[in-house]
């Protein structure tokens, strides 16, 4: 039996008790027969998936079976679809759904599809200043991915996008120079694209500005420097 499971992912659960910050539990997500997701809430703290208890032992606490409806959301009619073999691209970045995130709820699923809108609107409204949007990874066709069932309805499993050489935030941490005018300059186009689609970030921050390639700010000459 135990060959059926497979560790899939864990995280740490906090929350406030009377005020203070705690931990709660460890949250574990395993795979079972390559199709179905189930979640544990598993007592104690753990260091490695190694040292987590077998999916089938007592100490695991109750496992429950992860609805796919509740991660993975349906493929909305005019939403792009991955070419099948563009994940495995050199040069692109899937966003996969964060199955861990997962809290019981349809809150992920509805997530994901509300990106997935806003991401294609940009497609076809694009901006060389904003990250280029190359579709969705959708399980049962292009990008089929764990857990399609035969059959089973298009779902997504995560979003394609160009990949970047680096963000705003490692090359700070590297000391690397940065064009601060060109960038603001570039950023600001961005944002008034958004702002003209009526959508805003939100979250402009240097994990989310991205270089095109690794090469110091000030030594760009033509292209583009930054997406956001």
């Amino acid at each position: 039996m135990e060959s059926e499971w497979e560790f899939h992912s864990m995280k740490e659960r906090w929350g406030e008790i009377d005020g203070v910050r705690m931990f709660l539990y460890t949250h574990v997500v395993y795979l079972h027969n390559k199709t179905e997701f189930w979640t544990a809430r598993v007592p104690g703290r753990y260091p490695s998936r190694e040292a987590l208890p077998a999916a089938a032992a007592a100490s695991c606490g109750t496992l429950q079976r992860v609805d796919r409806t509740h991660l993975f959301p349906p493929l909305d009619p005019g939403t792009h679809r991955c070419d099948e073999d563009e994940p495995e691209k050199a040069g692109i970045f899937v966003k996969r759904v964060c199955v861990d995130a997962y809290d019981g709820s349809p809150t992920l699923a509805r997530y994901v599809a509300h990106e997935a809108r806003i991401c294609q609107r940009l497609r076809n409204y694009p901006h060389p200043n904003l990250a280029r949007f190359r579709g969705c990874v959708v399980a049962g066709g292009a990008g089929a991915g764990v857990g399609a069932g035969v059959g089973a309805a298009e779902e997504i499993l995560g979003l394609c996008f160009d990949r970047y050489a680096e963000t705003l935030a490692e090359r700070m941490r590297r000391g690397a120079a940065v064009d601060t005018e060109r960038c603001m300059e570039q950023i600001r186009a961005a944002v008034r694209h958004l702002h003209g689609l009526q959508l805003v970030h939100n979250d402009v921050v240097p994990d989310n500005v991205m270089f095109v390639d690794d090469g110091p700010g000030a030594g760009y000459t033509g292209g583009d420097v930054v997406r956001v």
